[in-house]
């Protein structure tokens, strides 16, 4: 029997339409329209969430789901979207997907036999026409704070940076037509683009433009104060956030003026178990065990475990020192003067560590580092001998 030979004073529940990456009310069909035998007689349905996306990037591919009853002979369709494809059908739900085109918006459509319109959902379209960078490409070098900025369409919307190149996100300032971001890159070759809330953040091209992200491998050489000789490091890309912690110490002079001020010496490794020189936070020596500390430490970092790094506390390595707390590292480093793998590397979760992020390159610097060594120490670690770091800087290693 058609629905337009019985009038009913009460609405019917009308199939409901879902669309890939969004959140959609149910609809509903008045008792006294349609007509034939369009399979909506006992239509009923409720909506399935893929994900909580309301926003669709152009040239994604978006999937769009009809469920309800009796569903033999209705279609789906959708505008400002290419290739539309039946991607499953049954009595029960009919699914297709479709190709987002760039700007505006997509109506998805269920229709039946006669050309009718029995569900519908709009989702906005957001898309990427140009992307500049403040300081320009090619500028930066790795740890700089750069400010990217994308213009384009729909950009106030559920959309965020999506990056392989970038660590420290700054808050983004966004508008319809922009979207301002500030990240410190980590990466010496990478991507940035644009994603969305619910996706990995991978920067995906069919979004709108990316940008290539490339600048020198980080390292940083140490002049000690008393010897032309130097101590250079290469630094590793597979600890970001450390790495561009230390960097920032490094630009910012911190560094400059500060001493060794803690020596386990590998005479002691029997007792100690592990032999380090440890600096990067004190000015002075005091033999009462209370040197003076430099002002600029900056907040803690996440602790980045060897675990994950695949690095080890081998010789030569610099490490992040901490307290008892992973994730307290700031500005005080360690070199590893033996192999200290067997207590420093990541154990478990109770011993996890602590963070290498580079070593030392050079046969000077290596000398320097076991002449410091060779020194004696109080009943506060603290070396006879003054060693300062007269000047750190980034340099480019061959």
């Amino acid at each position: 029997m058609s629905l337009a030979r019985r009038c009913s004073p009460r609405s019917l529940s009308h199939p409901s339409l879902s669309l890939a990456g969004a959140l959609l009310p149910a609809l509903l069909l008045s008792a006294c329209g349609g007509g034939g035998n369009e399979g909506l007689r006992t239509a009923t349905g409720t909506v399935t969430v893929a994900n909580t996306s309301t926003v669709l990037g152009r040239g994604e591919t978006a999937v769009f789901t009809l469920r309800g009853n009796n569903l033999a002979g209705v279609t789906l369709r959708a505008s400002n979207c290419t290739n539309v494809q039946e991607v499953s059908r049954s009595q029960q739900a009919l699914t297709a997907s479709c190709l987002v085109g760039p700007s505006g918006t997509v109506v998805a459509e269920a229709v039946n036999a006669q050309g009718q319109s029995l569900a519908s959902t709009t989702r906005d379209v957001f898309n990427v026409t140009s992307i500049s960078t403040n300081p320009t490409a090619g500028n930066y070098r790795y740890g700089d704070a750069v400010t990217f900025t994308f213009t384009g369409t729909n950009l106030d919307k559920a959309v965020v940076i999506a990056t392989t190149a970038c660590v420290d996100y700054g808050t983004p300032v966004k508008t319809p037509t922009t979207y301002t971001i500030t990240c410190r890159v980590s990466k010496t070759l990478g991507t940035v683009g644009m994603g969305k809330q619910d996706s990995f953040l991978v920067p995906n091209p069919a979004y709108g433009l990316t940008i290539p992200v490339s600048t020198p491998a980080p390292a940083v050489e140490f002049e000690i104060d008393g010897t032309p000789d130097t101590i250079k490091i290469r630094l590793s890309e597979a600890t970001p956030e450390t790495t561009v912690n230390f960097l920032r110490y490094v630009d910012a002079g911190f560094y400059d003026g500060t001493v060794f001020h803690r020596l386990l010496p590998s005479s002691d490794l029997a007792t100690n178990g592990i032999a380090i020189s440890q600096g990067g936070a004190y000015t002075d020596l005091n033999t009462a065990g209370d040197p003076t500390a430099k002002a600029g430490v900056r907040a803690a970092i996440p602790l980045e475990t060897t675990r994950t790094s695949s690095l080890s506390n081998r010789a030569f390595t610099i490490a992040m020192a901490r307290s008892s707390n992973p994730d307290s590292a700031t500005s005080q480093f360690f070199f590893n003067t033996v192999d200290n793998s067997r207590f420093l590397d990541y154990a478990d979760a109770t011993n996890p560590g602590y963070a290498v992020f580079g070593e030392v390159v050079n046969q000077e610097g290596q000398d320097l580092i076991l002449a410091i060594d060779q020194d004696t120490t109080n009943q506060f670690d603290e070396p006879s001998n003054v060693t300062t770091i007269t000047r750190a800087r980034r340099i480019t290693l061959p």
